[in-house]
């Protein structure tokens, strides 16, 4: 409402927004404008719940009706990562910003699952390797993994 009243007086918003902090009648006016809006609001929501709108009737128990239990519940998933056991590839793409926590749990778990879907065998050959290949690097050696 604001930009429609410097609209009419011929000023911009900015000095409206002026006016109220410095003249409290001013204030008052754009604090009963904007009641009077939500009254018309809430007048228009009034008329879709009577109306039997689904979304109106929802948005109504979620917000006014939360004291009588119509909340909408947010399940947060709370898995702490680990980060001993995170490799240094996807460790590092984490400091550098280029992946969020869910993103380095979902790589996690698909290293998981890789990794059960080895046979016995398969992984002690690939705990062999990468053993093989830390001793290179820490007698200063390439990583060829």
């Amino acid at each position: 409402m604001i930009h429609v009243a410097a609209r009419k007086l011929g000023c911009s918003p900015k000095t409206v927004y002026n006016y109220a902090k410095r003249y409290p009648i001013v204030q008052e006016a754009v604090d009963d404008e904007r009641g009077h809006f939500v009254d018309t609001a809430e007048l228009g929501l009034k008329r879709a719940v009577l109306n039997g709108a689904a979304w109106a009737i929802r948005f109504t128990l979620e917000t006014l009706g939360k004291d009588r239990g119509y909340t909408k519940r947010v399940e947060v998933e709370n898995d702490p990562i680990d980060w001993k056991h995170v490799p240094d590839d996807i460790l590092q793409a984490y400091c550098d910003g280029k992946l969020s926590d869910d993103e380095v749990r979902t790589k996690l778990k698909k290293i998981r699952l890789d990794i059960s879907r080895l046979s016995d065998e398969d992984l002690i050959e690939r705990i062999q390797g990468r053993i093989k290949n830390l001793g290179g690097v820490l007698n200063g050696q390439e990583d060829h993994d």
